[in-house]
């Protein structure tokens, strides 16, 4: 058992509040805290990750890990024992009235000005707050939906491997419909978290999460509003291409496009038909990658060798990065891939995360290691989008050209511009069924797919497609993320083009969470988040009615 700070340093610090008001003094007593916290800390994050990290490559049960990783608010967990063990170990670390009344005192004080300092404060501070905070409902209730839903997604090979005589539309739609039976556990997980953070002081946990993660709610409005207005007509060219049967003789192009249809149109985009049958062995996949990044002096040898990447029949189809410890340079990739060319965009996003944790600065503080999900998703977006937006790159990487595909003449990357629209949506259903939890979420989510993305298909098509998404089902917000994180890749691309990715090193990865995401794009790009250079990231120059500038009030203005 891990035991607590001593009693006399917190008398120590008492006695520092109330009868010396230094400035100086203070941080050097909060200093010393944070790294006893530290000391206590990182094992437990250590092993915990090693327990996720086994549960994905098959070393333990996934559904165990669940059960236990999900009956807490925190990271700072061990993955080795029961679900009691962590509660008493958390309870230890960050329910001790002690320690909580002095980072309390720290707090009002407002003596810490120290920039990382007060940073490392501000997340350890909400962490005692959150645990202080009674989460079981909560998290019993994401136990219960998360075993149920990995559940399903680990038969999905096996599912569609077994029903070979119907359309592909109709296994699809029956599959979406295996995920039905989870909405009553979603909708009661919801109201619980509503529930868990009022008495934090927030309407309901999308604000709560918005509020950790810096990201005020005012800036959603500003942001969904000026994207929405930027790529409304470029989406409607776009979805034109889909519906007109351009795309595929399988469209319908003299109705309403499905569900299915759609999704398969996407899938056009994401995986050009120029890339059907580029393969590779799976050394010469690594070796290829290792070279695109080594162009820029990055190494991946130590990241392949402890990830686990290539496809299996009982995987789950995702790909993520796992940082399982900064110390030991300990960074994998989880993924079910094939070593062929439509694997090189998932794997350059998931390499770009483990080089951006590796090249974090060492001096940065533990607590702030882990960049920002704005930063580091933007980081990967600016990698992944170089196959599809540099002609460069893709002769680096052996990939044919694709102006002459239907849906690359006018767009350099319509996937993205897809995905755009799926965000806005995504955004503004997360936003309703944390407002309002009892309302129909289906009739909300086709409401939504009719006013973004134009779908709107005949009521027996409207099936829960939401359901089957982690990035919802996961409650996380990262749909917020991701939408700003494009626009942070556009610039990116903007100052640091092509293959000319070296800088980045220096001018974003090495900062990790050391500095605010707003500030860490004005100070590596030379200025604040700017939406002048989303439109260019994803359609040509050459194409008519590019936009060039905002107004102030987000509304776009044409190229005169």
């Amino acid at each position: 058992m891990i035991r607590t700070i001593k009693i006399l340093f917190f008398l120590i610090i008492i006695q520092a509040l109330f009868s010396c008001s230094e400035k100086v003094q203070t941080e050097k007593l909060l200093g010393y805290f944070l790294n006893k916290h530290v000391e206590r800390i990182k094992p437990m994050n250590k092993r915990f990750n090693k327990a996720i990290w086994a549960s994905y490559s098959g070393e333990a049960s996934f559904n165990e890990l669940l059960k236990e990783s999900n009956r807490t608010d925190s990271l700072y967990l061990t993955g080795s024992s029961t679900p009691e063990y962590y509660q008493n170990l958390l309870n230890s670390l960050y329910s001790n009235p002690s320690e909580f009344e002095i980072l309390e005192k720290i707090e009002k004080s407002g003596l810490i000005t120290d920039p990382l300092l007060r940073r490392q404060f501000g997340k350890v501070f909400r962490n005692y707050i959150s645990i202080k905070n009674n989460w079981d409902e909560t998290e019993k209730r994401r136990s219960e939906l998360l075993d149920k839903f990995y559940d399903l997604k680990k038969r999905e090979n096996s599912y569609f491997d077994s029903v070979t005589n119907e359309s592909a539309s109709s296994r699809s739609a029956k599959w979406i419909t295996e995920f039905s039976s989870l909405t009553f556990d979603f909708r009661e997980m919801l109201k619980a978290l509503n529930r868990d953070v009022k008495s934090l002081g927030y309407d309901n946990y999308f604000m709560y999460l918005m509020d950790n993660q810096e990201i005020p709610v005012k800036s959603i409005d500003q942001m969904t509003y000026s994207v929405e207005q930027i790529t409304r007509d470029d989406y409607r060219e776009l979805f034109e291409i889909c519906r007109s049967g351009r795309c595929n003789r399988e469209c319908n192009p003299k109705g309403q496009l499905t569900p299915f249809q759609f999704r398969c149109a996407h899938s056009r985009m994401i995986c050009p038909s120029e890339w059907n049958g580029i393969a590779y062995s799976k050394e010469g996949f690594i070796d290829l990658l290792s070279s695109f990044f080594a162009s820029g002096g990055f190494v991946i040898d130590e990241i392949y060798k402890k990830s686990d990447i290539w496809y299996r029949k009982d995987k789950i189809n995702n790909s993520f990065f796992f940082c399982v410890d900064f110390d030991d340079a300990d960074f994998r990739i989880y993924s079910n891939s094939e070593p062929v060319a439509q694997s090189l965009n998932p794997m350059l996003h998931e390499f770009s995360h483990a080089l951006h944790d590796q090249s974090v600065d060492k001096e940065v503080p533990y607590f702030l290691k882990t960049p920002h999900s704005i930063i580091t998703e933007g980081v990967g977006l600016y990698f992944d989008s170089k196959v599809y937006t540099s002609e460069i790159v893709q002769a680096q990487l052996g990939l044919p050209c694709l102006e002459k595909n239907v849906f690359f003449r006018d767009f350099k990357n319509p996937s993205q511009l897809l995905f755009l629209r799926k965000l806005l949506r995504n955004i503004q259903f997360e936003k309703s069924i944390y407002e309002n939890p009892d309302q129909d979420f289906n009739d909300l989510w086709w409401r939504l797919n009719k006013e973004y993305l134009f779908i709107d298909p005949a009521p027996e098509e409207r099936l829960p497609e939401w359901m089957t998404s982690f990035h919802i089902i996961d409650s996380e917000g990262i749909n917020v993320n991701y939408l700003f994180a494009i626009a942070f890749a556009a610039q990116l691309e903007h100052c640091y083009p092509d293959d000319k990715f070296a800088p980045i090193k220096e001018k974003v990865m090495k900062y990790g969470d050391s500095v605010p995401w707003f500030e860490l794009i004005r100070l590596s790009t030379g200025e604040p988040l700017n939406l002048n250079y989303l439109q260019r990231s994803y359609k040509r120059m050459s194409s008519p009615n590019l936009l060039t500038s905002l107004t102030t009030t987000g509304t776009p203005k044409k190229e005169s």
